[in-house]
């Protein structure tokens, strides 16, 4: 699979793939709606200062008892894709959107490449109880102020197969589009500097 990235604007980020189990903790506000798969998005904490990085993680949860295909290649959580992705959106208390770096990657398929080649090289298992996501490590720097981030999880590839490639799958694949809860933060101005007298 040949991938051509076209980024229109990038920012300076860390980003880990997150793949577990079990106990997943408390969650944000906001619940997403009742689908077997939900999206969950976390900051790591509530309140930052003017040019602290805001940790934020996505991922999918699988609350049922069935196992699902959903997408393995996520560059992140500002990249759009033309296999699946997870976007980040980030609202003022204006409800105005914050201009944020976006990039877009287009993937292309070697000739002959079958659908359990993709399923291998970009999809993954979520099987019952288990996360699969991203954290992201310094996609947003803002201003001071109250600011709202929900996420989308979009499937992409797996809509321009066929119904009959799709129903000789061993499992499904997760294709219905996904609204994450909302997590609110608060950004405050910098710390005052401290001043230093020598006598």
């Amino acid at each position: 699979m040949w991938v051509l990235a076209l980024v229109f604007c990038s920012a300076a980020s860390h980003l880990s793939i997150l793949a577990f189990g079990g106990d997943k903790g408390k969650q944000e506000e906001e619940a997403a709606p009742a689908y077997p798969i939900r999206l969950i998005l976390r900051t790591s904490k509530k309140e930052y200062r003017v040019g602290e990085p805001i940790v934020i993680t996505a991922y999918l949860e699988n609350t049922s008892e069935k196992t699902y295909y959903v997408g393995s290649e996520l560059t992140g959580l500002s990249t759009i894709t033309s296999l699946h992705y997870i976007l980040v959106t980030t609202l003022a208390d204006n409800n105005i959107v914050v201009d944020e770096p976006r990039g877009a990657a287009t993937s292309t398929w070697d000739s002959g490449t079958t659908i359990k080649d993709k399923l291998s090289q970009a999809y993954t298992l979520l099987r019952p109880n288990t996360l699969f996501g991203v954290a992201e490590n310094g996609k947003v720097m803002l201003q001071p102020g109250k600011y709202r981030l929900r996420a989308a999880y979009r499937e992409v590839e797996a809509l321009t197969w066929t119904d009959s490639e799709r129903s000789a799958l061993p499992f499904p694949v997760w294709m219905r589009p996904l609204e994450s809860n909302i997590a609110t933060v608060v950004v405050l101005p910098r710390s005052p500097a401290r001043s230093s007298h020598k006598r």
